[in-house]
C-alpha cells in the first residue's frame, strides 16, 4: 500500500484493515516514510472502532525501507495501518509484505531496523 501524502489535503488519511485475527499472531511488515508533514500509525482495531493506538512515527524516516514487528496477543481484533497527510505534506507513506504468523514472535518486538534490499542478508 502507498499512499501520496502530496496529493491529499490536512487530515486526509488512508487506511488498511487486516482481517479478523482469532489467535496471538505475530506481525512483521516493512515501512517506508519519506518526505514531511505526515504520520504513520498502527491500531488495534475492535470492531468499527479504531481502537488501541499501537504505534506512530511522523515525519521523514529516511529514503529506506525499515523493519516493524509486533506481537498481537488479543483476540478478535483487526490491526489497522494508517497514512495521515498534515498541513502542507509531501512525500509518501509505504507498506509492504505485511505477513501475520500464528504464535507468538520468536524475536524482539523491535521496530526500525533499516533494509535498502541490496543486500538480502540484511532484510530477510
Amino acid at each position: 500500500m502507498q499512499a501520496d501524502l502530496s496529493k491529499g489535503r490536512a487530515n486526509d488519511y488512508a487506511r488498511l484493515k487486516s482481517p479478523t485475527l482469532n489467535n496471538p499472531q505475530c506481525m512483521t511488515f516493512y515501512y517506508h516514510l519519506l518526505g514531511q508533514g505526515g504520520t504513520f500509525n498502527l491500531y488495534m482495531a475492535d470492531g468499527d472502532n479504531l481502537g488501541i493506538s499501537l504505534w506512530k512515527r511522523t515525519g521523514t524516516q529516511g529514503d529506506l525501507w525499515r523493519f516493524g514487528r509486533m506481537e498481537i496477543k488479543k483476540p478478535n481484533v483487526n490491526i489497522v495501518f494508517e497514512a495521515i497527510a498534515g498541513p502542507n505534506s509531501i512525500g509518501d507513506v509505504s507498506i509492504d509484505d505485511v505477513i501475520f504468523t500464528p504464535g507468538a514472535c520468536k524475536e524482539s518486538a523491535a521496530i526500525g531496523g533499516s533494509c535498502t534490499f541490496a543486500d538480502f542478508a540484511q532484510c530477510g
